[in-house]
């Protein structure tokens, strides 16, 4: 419970920043546990994966307006989100919620995997096309797991992503400053 209180003043800034992704991994320090996972079920392929000590707060369950994706993963489906110019491209602030012990792999497919980028994570991670969340429940406290980060594209648009989790598969198509 301790640790929960003191991610809370982390998820309330983080809630009111408005912090633009790097091109690049970050070597800030991090928040959250300081144990990791001692296993994945993910193979070691080089897929970018989100680090469990970059949890910036649990929650009881996902928001309202995030309807959950194969019981693992909330996602901004059904509202647009608002995106910022950075640099010639369109940045979309929005966190990663998943259900803890559940193994997570989200990948932009199609052509937008040519120009966009998804990152969550300390700063707000590596922003690459395809990233894996797997992070055991290590906190005392029930609930999901948040993450900061969100999406980079090179114009508004309908952003294509594939969701698994275990043998389970599906397609989520995310409003980036443009409806869906």
């Amino acid at each position: 419970m301790r640790r929960l209180l003191a991610l809370l003043p982390v998820v309330v800034l983080a809630a009111c920043t408005t912090t633009v992704p790097s091109p690049g991994p970050s070597t800030a320090p991090t928040t959250g546990p300081t144990s990791s996972p001692a296993a994945t079920p993910f193979p070691d392929d080089g897929v970018a994966r989100v680090s469990c000590d970059h949890v910036i707060g649990v929650e009881p369950s996902p928001a309202a307006q995030l309807p959950v994706l194969l019981d693992a993963v909330a996602l901004p489906v059904g509202r647009q989100l608002q995106v910022t110019p950075v640099d010639g491209r369109w940045w979309a602030k929005q966190g990663l919620v998943v259900r803890p012990g559940t193994p997570v792999d989200l990948e932009i497919v199609g052509e937008a995997a040519l120009t966009s980028t998804i990152g969550w994570g300390n700063s707000p991670g590596t922003a690459v096309t395809r990233i894996r969340v797997f992070c055991p429940d290590i906190y005392d406290v029930p609930g999901w797991y948040a993450f900061a980060g969100g999406y980079t594209v090179d114009k508004p648009r309908c952003l294509p992503l594939r969701v698994r989790s275990g043998d389970r598969e599906t397609l989520a198509r995310i409003p980036v400053g443009a409806p869906c």
